[in-house]
């Protein structure tokens, strides 16, 4: 004897229905773990590093989403955002910080830094350099 009967019209819709929110709930965790792009717009101008965003380049470039909590899903008391732009030398960055205790205090080379509420940027040196290397799809 079957403990149910798999030609029953109710066992066909509940086994549709696990499979449906199986689907649903694989393609939400695909979603999650696709990492956000953003596109650095290039400068000709001259930029001064001096803190301040005069130059028309920075009212060019847009601001990235706000940055996440290096603990995951978490989201900041403070908002951290940041422009890029870059010319044939360097990427620059601008960033806001609205968290009023931002501290780093390691000084040592390959040091883990997260222990500090810093902010810190690093990256792929294709990304850095600001090339497009279409073998590696990085922009």
């Amino acid at each position: 004897m079957a403990i149910f009967e798999y030609n029953s019209i109710k066992t066909k819709k509940t086994v549709a229905i696990v499979l449906f929110l199986l689907y649903i709930g694989s393609i939400s965790l695909l979603a999650q773990n696709t990492p956000q792009t953003f596109v650095a717009q290039k400068t000709n101008e001259t930029l001064i590093i001096d803190g301040k965003m005069d130059e028309s380049s920075w009212n060019k470039a847009k601001w990235t989403n706000n940055f996440i909590d290096i603990e995951g899903s978490k989201k900041p008391i403070y908002t951290t955002k940041i422009k890029m732009i870059w010319d044939e030398s360097y990427l620059y960055f601008f960033a806001e910080l609205k968290e009023p205790h931002v501290w780093a205090t390691l000084k040592q080379k390959d040091t883990i830094i997260f222990y500090n509420n810093d902010f810190d940027a690093n990256g792929n040196s294709d990304i850095v350099l600001g090339l497009y290397n279409k073998e590696k799809h990085y922009p």
